[in-house]
């Protein structure tokens, strides 16, 4: 972003006195110094009262929060920028009409000639807005993460599946939530016919967990997916204390000690990235089966879990990987629970995996 003002730019050791009269800049506000004199009237010996002020720094922004939410001054055309220091034109810059039209920066003082604006391209308020660029269009932008029609690429749904998953939250209505044909089969374990609700609870609400919501929205991708993309092929990892790993007709987990091992970890995932033989069109009953199967508990192991994922998906080019979660990663590697030496350890995981990730480094 750029920035202009109408400050000057000072260092962190600029300070400057501060005269009788003049106005001073402290904790952000303006306030005026007063004079002092040691006699009566007419007394010549004044004293000037002198403060040391640290001068206005233009490298520091504030922002308050409460303006992210405020609808700002949408411009038209492009912001103008100094030719010499890179400053933004704004409403406190003044634009001289001569026979080419110039702005001296207030910046660095270099003149800006040749500026020519509309009326309604100069900035007027304190804070506007310019598009930078035109938005990608919907069409656009499922073309970028979903295989084209006939195509086949790879994806991987990452799903927690540990305790915290099981927190529910109260939804007005009976809802007929996907999956729910299991959780009816549960109601045969109330063999008394005994009533499951509290004198003062509400009869007409549905309470549903962080998993089911995953579960239905996951179903939802798989029936996409084999409709539109029938050759493409999908994988689904599990992770809580453990992570595990299924396809449509199969299954295999890792855990313990290997969860602290980068190397196992990117095997491990390789190897099960070469079990996705068979298409989304052929695997989609048994891949529902398995995430409607899905239970919570257990810890959080996120970073053992996306390495994996991504050791999959990186068998075939183009692919992706769709993460699901709700907590801190906090066994394996990547646990950011610990103190500074296994924050810092952690961090340096994510840098290494962010990187391999990206630049597809094996």
């Amino acid at each position: 972003m750029n920035f202009a003002s109408s400050y000057v730019l000072a260092t962190d050791s600029d300070s400057e006195d501060v005269a009788v009269g003049e106005l001073q800049y402290s904790d952000g506000e303006f306030d005026s110094c007063s004079d002092s004199s040691s006699g009566g009237e007419g007394d010549d010996t004044a004293q000037r009262v002198v403060k040391k002020v640290k001068k206005a720094d233009t490298n520091v922004v504030a922002v308050h929060l409460g303006e992210l939410e405020m609808e700002e001054c949408l411009m038209s055309g492009d912001p103008v920028f100094c030719a010499s220091c890179g400053a933004a034109l704004s409403c406190v810059s003044k634009v001289v009409a001569c026979q080419a039209s110039t702005w001296v920066c207030d910046f660095c003082g270099h003149p800006n000639e040749g500026v020519v604006l509309d009326e309604e391209e100069v900035p007027r308020a304190e804070t506007v807005q310019y598009i930078d660029r035109a938005a990608a269009s919907k069409a656009a932008a499922t073309a970028t993460s979903l295989p084209r029609a006939g195509g086949s690429k790879t994806v991987v749904f990452c799903v927690d599946t540990s305790g915290s998953m099981c927190v529910t939250t109260e939804v007005s209505g009976k809802k007929n939530l996907k999956g729910g044909e299991r959780l009816g089969s549960l109601s045969s374990l109330n063999t008394e016919r005994a009533d499951q609700y509290l004198p003062t609870q509400r009869r007409d609400t549905t309470w549903v967990s962080r998993l089911q919501c995953v579960q239905g929205a996951v179903d939802t991708q798989f029936q996409q997916l084999a409709s539109q993309y029938p050759e493409s092929h999908v994988g689904l990892v599990s992770f809580a204390s453990e992570v595990t790993f299924g396809t449509g007709d199969s299954q295999c987990n890792i855990g313990g000690d290997k969860l602290l091992t980068f190397e196992d970890l990117k095997e491990f995932g390789a190897g099960a990235g070469a079990k996705l033989t068979t298409p989304i069109s052929q695997a989609r009953a048994g891949l529902s089966k398995k995430v409607f199967e899905l239970e919570e508990g257990g810890q959080t192991a996120l970073g053992p879990a996306l390495l994996v994922s991504v050791a999959v998906a990186s068998q075939t080019p183009g692919s992706s990987v769709i993460v699901c979660t709700d907590g801190l990663a906090n066994v394996g590697l990547g646990s950011l629970d610990g103190g500074a030496e296994e924050v810092a350890a952690a961090s340096a995981f994510y840098s290494t995996f962010r990187f391999c990730s990206r630049f597809h480094v094996s």
